[in-house]
């Protein structure tokens, strides 16, 4: 009768170590962080138009990793743009286009991080002419490689420019038509800009401009103007995101010693990386909760930027069991700035930001591992006790 309330015991025991395994299994199986990645946002846009050799206007930029964007539209033969600048600083040019019939002529120039706030957009012509100039600026661009894709074409009615771009870019184009026409933008564009060439009343032609999310190749169509054979030229560019890849899913492995086993418990790390940043300087990268006020829930300190300007950072979320699942931030400081315990959307004293998702299972219920494990110590302790008494009063 002992042998069998012995071997009961044993029983109960092996079976508490095998709850607590499959709980390990079922509540510390984390699910990979998914991938978030914002593409450029359009910040501003303003235009000037007249019979004139030179502009000169005001536009205002804010937000942060910034991108300003000059398009000059002419209506006259042999008229280009010679210079663009803001706020003193020189713009360079990324694609010009004079139509092979002799007009009209387009062009792009831009500059990377220009001043924010209030400043002057300069453009100096080779002659007086019918001209629209538009400075449109935009947030969220990679500060290494601003552009990329710069294209142009020319044609007659059905004014149309392929551009390559990627996923989670921005593609921008600039057209002019000398059809009498103001037309309309293609599918999937948004307008930003659409003004005669010269003001109001003065050419009847106009300068166009639109964005469109970036995707394999960005095609850029303007509708309504495909009667009379009239000459158009167009240009485009890419705009790059500030993030080549901001969040990896990636899942981090520890081995743990269980009641002399070990066990392979799986558990998600946030994973940051960033280009564009500052050559070999130091920053510092908070990580905020998903709650209805974001606390700063770690900090990944003293991080140098290689010398080609890309940071990495992580965060082991079960490294915090009390984390809720949601919307969590990362945002990037340049040292000695630190990350502050309560998130402010778009920080004026950080470098960048970025959004991810956490899923439930990202964060192990510790809790019940606990009691799991607490059932197993239990059971253990009971059958070891039983097993070094002589189970006195027990029936033969």
């Amino acid at each position: 009768m002992r042998r069998r309330w012995l071997k009961r015991i044993n029983m109960a025991a092996r079976l508490g170590v095998v709850m607590m395994l499959m709980l390990l299994a079922l509540f510390l199986e984390a699910s990979p962080v998914a991938a978030a990645v914002s593409p450029p946002a359009f910040d501003a846009v303003t235009t000037d138009a007249a019979d004139a050799s030179s502009f000169s206007f005001s536009h205002t930029v804010s937000g942060r990793n910034t991108l300003i964007v000059v398009a000059v539209h002419g209506d006259s033969v042999g008229n280009t743009a010679s210079s663009a600048s803001y706020g003193g600083n020189a713009l360079t040019e990324a694609v010009s286009l004079t139509h092979s019939g002799g007009k009209p002529y387009v062009s792009i120039w831009y500059l990377v991080a220009p001043p924010t706030g209030s400043n002057t957009v300069s453009v100096t012509l080779t002659a007086a002419d019918k001209f629209t100039i538009a400075a449109i600026s935009f947030t969220g661009v990679d500060q290494t490689t601003p552009i990329d894709g710069a294209t142009s074409a020319e044609g007659t009615n059905n004014p149309s420019l392929p551009v390559s771009s990627e996923t989670n870019d921005l593609v921008l184009d600039a057209m002019v038509s000398i059809e009498a026409a103001s037309g309309g933008v293609g599918s999937g564009q948004t307008q930003r800009w659409n003004e005669e060439l010269g003001g109001p009343g003065v050419s009847g032609h106009y300068g166009h401009g639109s964005t469109e999310a970036g995707a394999t190749t960005v095609t850029m169509d303007w509708t309504g103007l495909d009667g009379g054979n009239k000459q158009w030229v167009s240009a485009g560019i890419n705009i790059n995101n500030v993030w080549e890849e901001s969040y990896r899913e990636v899942a981090h492995t520890n081995v743990w010693g269980t009641l002399g086993n070990e066990y392979d418990s799986t558990y998600s790390t946030a994973y940051m990386y960033g280009e564009g940043f500052e050559a070999s300087q130091t920053y510092n990268v908070g990580f905020y909760d998903s709650s209805a006020s974001p606390n700063l829930r770690a900090t990944d300190s003293n991080l140098t930027s290689t010398a080609g300007g890309a940071l990495s950072s992580q965060y082991l979320l079960s490294s915090d069991q009390t984390a809720d699942p949601g919307t969590w931030h990362a945002v990037a400081y340049k040292a000695p700035t630190t990350p502050p315990t309560a998130y402010t959307a778009d920080d004026p004293n950080s470098v960048v930001e970025d959004d991810f998702e956490v899923a439930a299972d990202a964060i192990p219920e510790f809790p019940t591992v606990l009691s799991a494990v607490g059932v197993a110590a239990i059971s253990f302790a009971i059958y070891y006790w039983m097993r070094k008494r002589r189970l006195t009063g027990v029936p033969a």
